[in-house]
């Protein structure tokens, strides 16, 4: 997913927005790249953009190198960013850095292939860091894992304050049963879909992935504040779409992660304290360890490489 910003004079105002989203395939006969920007004019994302207007695009890199079901893929990005410099708007890419300092984002950019298709297609990159979760990158903390304590509140601040324009999806893939960093599996989708409203496309993935918006934590609190719609009150255009039926299978490490993420002393103990080297050298003695990434050890972080 890949939220747009843009100032907000540039944004529709509230009362003339209508949550709607539109979702297709990608295997209409029609190249990848024509559906997707079909798809971002059907739901009016940037309708309003023009010529010398800045926007914000924020892809997903929760992985240093490019992972199937993980992160948002560089050709959907080139095709997203050709779309509004083809409007004549002023193109800015970037994404924050992972939130426990696991790797490096300027590495990734380069692994990713970002930086080449950037300055191939004129636009600008910059360090910044489903599309409301995807705002957590938004928090300019490489240790902002401290705060996911307080996850479903910051979305919903975050969804309410930035200039949010809209959210395009890249569902080529989607990732099954768990992830997303060992365990989740990949599977072909190839959707894509758009919204003017980030909360609107987010409550529509999840009830075509197969899952009840009410009961995804951060959904739910966005809904009970207003400031994302409910399911029942979101226009949706499906084009060559089956409903899925994805899941969950929690691991032993997902329950025990979870519990020191709902409180902040055991968050502090797990990950920032004196103890959390040898918490984390200790489980990674039994579960896999993602090569990519750096990770706390007995005697501290593990140099990159």
């Amino acid at each position: 997913m890949a939220p747009l910003f843009a100032r907000k004079e540039l944004l529709p105002k509230a009362s003339d927005r209508r949550a709607s989203v539109v979702v297709a395939s990608l295997d209409s006969g029609a190249s990848p790249g024509a559906v997707i920007k079909d798809v971002i004019e059907r739901a009016q994302v940037g309708k309003e953009w023009g010529s010398g207007d800045a926007i914000f695009l924020k892809p997903n890199l929760t992985y240093p190198i490019a992972m199937p079901g993980v992160t948002t893929r560089v050709e959907f990005i080139e095709v997203v960013t050709e779309y509004f410099l083809d409007k004549g708007c002023r193109v800015t890419i970037g994404e924050g850095p992972g939130g426990y300092n696991g790797f490096s984002m300027r590495d990734a950019f380069e692994a990713h292939g970002i930086t080449s298709a950037v300055k191939r297609l004129g636009a600008s990159l910059i360090e910044l860091c489903l599309a409301l979760k995807n705002l957590w990158g938004c928090v300019a903390d490489v240790f902002r894992i401290r705060f996911h304590p307080f996850l479903d509140e910051i979305l919903a601040e975050l969804t309410r304050a930035l200039p949010l324009g809209g959210a395009v999806l890249d569902g080529f893939y989607g990732l099954d049963r768990n992830g997303p960093m060992v365990e989740g599996v990949p599977r072909r989708l190839n959707w894509t879909a758009a919204s003017r409203d980030c909360g609107a496309h987010d409550v529509t993935l999840t009830k075509l992935l197969g899952f009840d918006p009410h009961r995804i934590s951060h959904l739910r609190y966005g809904m009970r504040l207003g400031a994302v719609p409910a399911p029942e009150g979101v226009d949706v255009t499906a084009i060559g779409i089956d409903p899925q039926q994805f899941s969950l299978t929690p691991t032993l490490w997902n329950r025990i992660a979870k519990l020191t993420w709902r409180h902040s002393s055991l968050t502090w103990l797990a990950y920032l304290s004196p103890l959390a080297g040898p918490l984390h050298w200790l489980m990674y003695l039994i579960r896999r360890k993602p090569e990519e990434l750096t990770v706390r050890t007995f005697s501290g972080w593990e140099s990159r490489r």
